[in-house]
């Protein structure tokens, strides 16, 4: 199996390349000791699209080198490792080394019998451990959607701003029953776009028909 690293300038970029690459090999198993497949705090991601993977928090060094030592044992043949640079610091570099170079050891074992996917950011003692235990740069290719995929997104979204329709006024229900059914004009380009933010693109749809009523009535007025 093979050991991959997707290098990066910011922790933040580098582990959203990461999660990208995740949710296209989906299903995955993703230790995540960033935080960044919180839904609540890193928004990027859609949480029906996080269900696709398999997710367990390692915010600590000591949750961190255990799990991954377990995981020879799991089902999964492909694991995604976010940034874990931040986990500690001793401030003592040469201490520092020894404790990454040891996590570095138990990943490069996992390694050989699981593809391991690593976030490494630049400018960090990690690249040059990287280079030591012979990573392999991984280059993330651009995110899309199938057209089902991308379908169902989009309908759990129109369901979940139905269901606040329920609680406005009846007047109220008629008009925003109309303005929900006016993303679907534009579902293709939804799809063409193959963006991770579904939820803008459709307010950006229910805009571009606000604004051709708009254009319309300006053009019968000045007749």
């Amino acid at each position: 199996m093979t050991l991959y690293g997707i290098f990066g300038r910011s922790a933040r970029a580098v582990n959203y390349q990461l999660i990208k690459e995740a949710l296209q090999l989906a299903p995955a198993l993703f230790i995540d000791s960033a935080n960044c497949t919180n839904p609540h705090l890193f928004t990027d991601f859609e949480l029906i699209q996080l269900c696709n993977l398999e997710i367990i928090p390692a915010e600590s060094l000591y949750r961190f080198k255990p799990t991954i030592l377990s995981l020879q044992k799991t089902r999964h043949k492909i694991i995604f490792i976010s940034t874990f640079n931040h986990l500690f610091d001793f401030d003592d570099k040469v201490e520092n080394m020894n404790v990454f170079e040891a996590c570095w050891g138990v990943i490069a074992q996992l390694a050989k019998m699981k593809d391991v996917y690593l976030a490494i950011q630049d400018d960090t003692i990690h690249c040059q451990l990287a280079k030591k235990h012979g990573v392999r740069r991984y280059e993330v290719k651009q995110m899309g959607h199938t057209a089902s995929s991308q379908r169902i997104v989009t309908d759990s979204l129109l369901q979940e701003l139905a269901d606040y329709g329920k609680a406005l006024r009846a007047d109220e229900q008629l008009i925003y029953s109309q303005m929900l059914k006016e993303p679907l004009k534009h579902f293709g380009s939804i799809s063409n776009a193959s963006s991770l933010h579904t939820w803008a693109l459709l307010l950006l749809s229910i805009q571009l028909e606000q604004e051709k009523k708009i254009h319309k009535l300006e053009h019968e007025k000045n007749k």
